[in-house]
């Protein structure tokens, strides 16, 4: 399928009389950059939701946007626009669209009764929570602000999804100079979306990170050892083993991470390397 093609019609019949509308009418695919967003995201039923980014050229306008009557801060900002939208495989179609500020993250899970997809701002510390029914009707469920992540660096973030809940993982850095690094998960579940816990694993910075299924979700992180100050004298850094007693705590590298959903606490972590 031509995304950008699909793209170009579901702006004219989603949102017709608007000024992306109106600037890309008639516009040839030709004279179009187009960028999709790394994330896709199955909504079930042959949907999948992605972003997409679209910028007419500078010589190219739409035969029917009348410059005229717009100013050059509005017609440099509609020349370029985002969107997050939701492409039918059996239709071909666009289906549904809306738009966004900047780049996001998307994570995404199937469940009996559809998609549930979590849309988040990167720069706004925003979370769009939107329910694809099976029959392709999509509602939003909220548009919320995740105040404990809101002021954290989106450097390392990743967002997970499960069946039951929604989490995101955020590398926070603390202290002079970069100091250590503290992943926090936030879980909200998808029926209360003001229901949200935080786990904070502490000297750790996220990787990457994925549900396994069953309530479990699997982190990668880097994960430094602590000070001497704070082992009593004894340095274990790379030297530790699993054998010790609480070795892998210990022990600097990068480590896999199981976090049990429900109950968001860590039951357990594997040594995978020294350096990612």
């Amino acid at each position: 399928h031509d995304l950008l093609t699909a793209f170009l019609v579901g702006l004219a019949e989603l949102e017709p009389g608007g000024h992306g509308a109106r600037l890309f009418a008639g516009a040839p695919p030709s004279s179009v950059n187009c960028e999709v967003g790394e994330d896709l995201v199955a909504c079930g039923n042959g949907r999948f939701l992605f972003e997409i980014n679209v910028q007419l050229r500078d010589e190219d306008y739409g035969e029917d946007y009348d410059t005229d009557d717009s100013d050059d801060s509005l017609l440099a900002l509609d020349r370029e626009m985002r969107r997050v939208c939701i492409f039918g495989t059996r239709s071909g179609r666009i289906e549904w669209m809306q738009t966004v500020d900047g780049e996001c993250h998307i994570a995404g899970v199937v469940r009996r009764d559809g998609g549930r997809v979590a849309v988040e701002h990167r720069s706004g510390g925003k979370m769009l929570y939107i329910a694809v029914d099976n029959d392709g009707a999509v509602r939003c469920l909220a548009d919320v602000d995740l105040e404990p992540i809101r002021l954290l660096e989106a450097k390392g973030r990743c967002v997970v999804a499960t069946p039951s809940a929604l989490l995101v993982a955020t590398t926070h850095h603390v202290g002079r100079g970069g100091g250590h690094n503290i992943v926090i998960l936030v879980a909200t579940s998808w029926e209360d979306t003001t229901d949200r816990r935080c786990v904070t694993l502490e000297r750790t910075t996220c990787v990457v990170a994925f549900d396994l299924g069953d309530d479990h979700v699997a982190v990668v992180a880097q994960v430094l050892a602590p000070p001497e100050e704070d082992i009593d004298g004894e340095w274990f850094g790379v030297g530790g083993t699993d054998d010790d007693e609480d070795g892998p705590r210990r022990r600097s590298g990068v480590f896999l991470i199981l976090v049990h959903v429900p109950t968001l606490r860590e039951i357990g972590r594997v040594f995978l390397c020294h350096h990612v």
